[in-house]
């Protein structure tokens, strides 16, 4: 007769609760990545601010400078990716960053380094993919 085992060893569970909350300003000009992007990181309990471009970006960062990170299109309307990003640099921005692109020319990508951004990450970007970046950029930060 077939009996299970009791001894099943330790349990994993795909997800990984954060020690670490973070608060992230998301900005993409396509809504539905936005949706994606807020469901995939309120689960983990962090806090994500989305906006639709560069500029509400600027003015939301004015008003409020306590983000951890910043996640943001390099294909925006008004100032591109490294127009915002130099924008917050100059207002005191000092935290990590993520761009996501299609594609960058080596140009760009020499101006993203110079602003210090943590990393380009190109399009598709699966949201597995966000937040295991996420994760590593911030260890603690939890993970699905």
């Amino acid at each position: 007769m077939f009996r299970p085992s009791t001894d099943r060893g330790p349990t994993r569970s795909p997800f990984s609760a954060p020690t670490r909350y973070l608060r992230i300003l998301y900005v993409d000009d396509v809504s539905a990545l936005r949706d994606i992007a807020r469901l995939s990181f309120d689960r983990l309990g962090h806090t994500l601010e989305c906006v639709a471009d560069s500029i509400m970006a600027a003015r939301l960062f004015a008003s409020s400078r306590a983000f951890d990170l910043v996640i943001a299109e390099h294909d925006l309307a008004n100032l591109n990716g490294v127009g915002l990003i130099t924008r917050l640099r100059a207002g005191g921005y000092a935290g990590r960053i993520i761009i996501l692109a299609d594609e960058v020319d080596a140009e760009t990508e020499g101006e993203y380094l110079e602003l210090n951004v943590d990393r380009i990450m190109f399009k598709p970007v699966l949201p597995s993919g966000l937040r295991a970046c996420v994760a590593e950029l911030f260890p603690g930060s939890g993970r699905l």
